[in-house]
């Protein structure tokens, strides 16, 4: 694929729009076993950089990364595995750790890259809308899988270690975690 010749113009009007009727439910995309961890999302088709390769409503939850009792922290691991967070810089969220989202679609599904470099997928957070937006960081061939940059430390925390990781386990007293 030459990207130069496939990429286009991101949607900025549809990105920032408060009422969409119709979201975009991914035509190009399939959940399947991944070499990396268990399921990903691949690209049925080529996809260009740019493209939007699918939209779901997101609820935000009142729990936040990072700042859990021992026991909710033992017992909601799992589910943070699972969780997108608000990219919020505020000073709040710097401090006790962003809020954790629900989101529909398959966005529980796209696996970590281990360096952001990697990605082949961002998303937009439309906070007037509630909508998530994955969108294509270059051309993807089909076949490919589709890998999101979750941050610093995610991959070797969940992606590397998760052999050794235990349903139970205090994810929050590692770095990746910790309040600090």
């Amino acid at each position: 694929m030459n990207k130069s010749i496939h990429s286009q113009e991101l949607d900025e009007a549809r990105l920032s729009k408060i009422d969409i009727d119709e979201l975009k439910q991914g035509s190009k995309i399939v959940i399947k076993k991944s070499p990396l961890h268990g399921y990903g999302v691949f690209a049925t088709e080529d996809i260009w950089k740019n493209e939007i390769i699918e939209e779901a409503p997101y609820v935000m939850t009142t729990i936040r990364r990072g700042v859990l009792c021992e026991e909710c922290a033992n017992n909601i691991v799992d589910v943070a595995r699972f969780c997108l967070t608000y990219p919020c810089t505020c000073e709040t969220c710097k401090e006790l750790g962003r809020l954790m989202l629900l989101v529909a679609g398959h966005f529980m599904q796209y696996n970590c890259c281990e360096h952001e470099n990697e990605r082949t997928i961002k998303y937009h957070y439309n906070s007037k809308s509630n909508i998530i937006t994955a969108i294509a960081a270059n051309d993807i061939k089909r076949g490919e899988e589709l890998l999101a940059w979750y941050g610093e430390g995610y991959y070797s925390h969940f992606v590397t270690n998760l052999n050794n990781y235990q349903v139970g386990e205090n994810y929050y007293t590692t770095k990746f975690g910790s309040k600090n």
